[in-house]
């Protein structure tokens, strides 16, 4: 894809905000690319976003649970400063002390299944913390006051999953898992596409803009080409035209080569009828063709 046509899908797909989803279909009609690839598109600028507004969200992040504890909607706040509402709700969670912070995967399992929270913050925690940020409303029995809070916040997780597509626990195990060491696949034998040499190749379901690119390249691509030799990329939702000329050892691709495109070294069959015999004899030998110009 031409970069001044990505551009513009851009500034098209940013004018929707995170409370709403974009008209994939629409787009796809207006701008002839794949509903899939826009998906995509998309996703990584949501990822952008977020990346970029780290700072910003961490010192707005006491008055957002300020708000919360007096009973303003958690999603309507992440509405409000357009990120990702798992986004938002996985640093809310880690900021009340709730202890689930001790282990990293135990936030995205409570993500997982909500109701789980009961069994991870015992009332007296969640009272603590209610106490701490003297949020228990005036009259009202602290035990009680903790267990409402526990309930409410349940339900604002399932919320937040619900309407994220972006941050969710599915969409963090696929980020993990595209943080792989090594590649989709590790030829024994070399081949040849539209001649280049490729030694590996690693299958990316995403789009390939700069940003993205840059992060696999670093991650992933210079390590496998130094240790493999070069090899492809395919990026099934296609990338940016001229992130090839970036790329001396990878070759970028949208889909997998035709056979036309691939050239492979011929196998050289083995002669088992020559040899035979044990002691540390060959069973068999090389049978060079006369017209490869190579003597037997």
């Amino acid at each position: 894809m031409e970069r001044d046509r990505f551009l513009v899908i851009i500034q098209a797909l940013n004018k929707v905000p995170i409370s709403a989803c974009p008209h994939f279909i629409a787009l796809s009609a207006r701008f002839g690319v794949p509903v899939n690839t826009l998906h995509s598109i998309h996703s990584q600028e949501v990822q952008t976003r977020v990346r970029l507004s780290g700072n910003d969200l961490k010192s707005k992040l006491n008055e957002l649970i300020k708000h919360y504890l007096a009973g303003v909607d958690l999603l309507e706040m992440c509405f409000d400063l357009n990120l990702p509402p798992c986004h938002v709700l996985r640093q809310v969670l880690i900021a009340l002390n709730l202890g689930l912070t001790q282990n990293k995967r135990t936030i995205t399992e409570v993500m997982k299944d909500p109701p789980s929270l009961l069994s991870l913050v015992s009332i007296e925690v969640a009272q603590e913390t209610l106490q701490q940020r003297n949020s228990i409303p005036e009259g009202t029995d602290a035990a009680t006051a903790a267990q409402a809070f526990l309930s409410r916040l349940i339900k604002d997780v399932t919320l937040c999953v619900d309407c994220d597509t972006n941050y969710g626990p599915s969409s963090d195990a696929a980020r993990h898992f595209c943080r792989r060491r090594t590649p989709d696949a590790r030829l024994r034998v070399p081949i040849a596409v539209n001649g280049r040499i490729i030694c590996w190749i690693d299958s990316k379901a995403t789009f390939g803009d700069e940003g993205q690119h840059a992060s696999y390249r670093e991650l992933q691509y210079e390590k496998y080409s130094n240790r493999y030799g070069p090899g492809m990329v395919i990026y099934w939702h296609g990338y940016l035209a001229d992130l090839q000329k970036l790329e001396e050892n990878v070759l970028l691709v949208d889909k997998f080569p035709q056979s036309g495109e691939i050239a492979t070294l011929p196998q050289l069959p083995l002669d088992a009828t020559e040899g035979g015999g044990g002691g540390g004899k060959a069973r068999g030998r090389l049978n060079f063709r006369e017209d490869n110009g190579i003597e037997p």
